[in-house]
């Protein structure tokens, strides 16, 4: 019966905290980060003060899924990103896909 509850303990434990380390996906990361350039492509008054700029960035961030309002989590997920260079071409495959389409509109 010991055996039995150290090891649904153990269970709840494991289960606890992988819940709480929550992973990010690689494709949130690249949809919020693309959204963010093309809004400033799309709509550069948003960036105009570091506060509108700083919002713009969270808000898109929060959309997708991520803690934007903690800035310890944040550089860690962004580092964690940031060297995934596949990634980093898709967000500039999209971004220049915003630039022709607002290149287009004007």
């Amino acid at each position: 019966m010991k055996k039995i509850a150290i090891l649904l303990l153990a269970m709840v434990i494991f289960v606890g905290v992988s819940g709480c380390m929550k992973r990010y996906s690689r494709a949130s990361y690249i949809k919020a980060s693309s959204q963010v350039a093309c809004l400033a492509i799309d709509n550069p008054s948003l960036f105009a003060t570091q506060e509108g700029g700083i919002a713009t960035i969270k808000n898109a961030f929060k959309e997708n899924g991520f803690p934007a309002d903690d800035n310890e989590k944040m550089v860690e997920i962004v580092t964690k990103f940031k060297s995934d260079v596949e990634a980093t071409n898709e967000i500039i495959e999209i971004v220049k896909s915003c630039e022709e389409e607002s290149t287009k509109t004007m």
